[in-house]
């Protein structure tokens, strides 16, 4: 089994357990995923986390400032490494 549908089915059993709708403990992983991504960072930085209830994958996305001279890496990030992640970015 899978780590994507094992957290399919964790979510599905707190759902049920708990009597709660799925969508609300997604929502609440998400949430808890940002908690601990800003205590990790000193909040310091901008995330999105998104989690599919169908496939259980979890993505976590960090926005960051494109810049000439990088004088934060925990914010900025120069036009060359950006362009590495997407084609279209620009300071």
């Amino acid at each position: 089994m899978g780590v994507n549908l094992q957290v399919v089915e964790m979510l599905s059993e707190i759902a049920s357990q708990r009597r709660l709708d799925k969508k609300f403990v997604v929502e609440s992983v998400r949430e808890s995923f940002l908690k601990a991504i800003d205590r990790y960072f000193g909040g310091k930085g901008e995330f999105e986390v998104e989690i599919s209830e169908a496939s259980g994958e979890v993505k976590i996305y960090r926005r960051m400032k494109v810049v000439k001279e990088v004088k934060d890496e925990t914010t900025e990030i120069t036009l060359e490494e950006a362009k590495a992640h997407s084609a279209t970015a620009e300071i």
